[in-house]
């Protein structure tokens, strides 16, 4: 009977300090918005030409979101990943994008997330203009500073940019940091 009482006891002690903790932070039905800068890498970007080439550049995305709850999200977002230089040609590339969220708190403030979804992208030169509609997905860590604020550090692949013009097996690998800012 001591035992019952005391596994009881310290159950209760377990769950009480579990809402403590969950309480300090629920970003339930909240309303987001970021912005992330990085570097962007055109995977078989110097296959396009001779060279000389230059295949990585900085890159910057705008997004918004709205979170449901503790895990899932959607968010939409707009990039540009700077250009493609390949034998004296500038290739730009941009991308308006629409993406699920799955976030999986890790340990206190940090958070794993995994986000996969559609976008729709643009790829010009001076000769060519090509868009394209496909898949992203990605990854990243999440830092949430306090109800309001969040850091990011992300990976997100824009898959077959190209076109009809252009090599379809360029991706585009987006690496970057930004910052999360909650409106509620």
């Amino acid at each position: 009977m001591k035992k019952k009482c005391i596994r009881a006891l310290l159950g209760l002690a377990l769950t009480a300090i579990a809402l403590a903790a969950s309480a300090q932070y629920q970003p339930h039905n909240s309303i987001y918005l970021g912005a992330s800068v990085g570097n962007a890498h055109y995977t078989n970007g110097c296959s396009f030409g001779p060279p000389p080439c230059d295949d990585r550049d900085t890159s910057g995305r705008f997004f918004a979101g709205l979170q449901f709850n503790r895990w899932l999200a959607i968010e939409t977002g707009w990039a540009t990943f700077g250009k493609l230089a390949v034998g004296g040609t500038d290739i730009k590339a941009s991308a308006a994008d629409f993406v699920g969220v799955l976030t999986v708190p890790v340990e206190g403030r940090f958070a794993a997330f995994l986000k996969g979804g559609v976008y729709h992208g643009d790829m010009k030169s001076t000769s060519v203009d090509t868009r394209k509609d496909a898949g992203t997905f990605g990854w990243g860590l999440q830092y949430n500073a306090g109800e309001r604020a969040a850091l990011r550090a992300e990976w997100q692949r824009y898959v077959r940019m190209g076109g009809s013009e252009l090599l379809e097996t360029t991706h585009i690998d987006f690496l970057s940091v930004g910052l999360l800012i909650r409106l509620r």
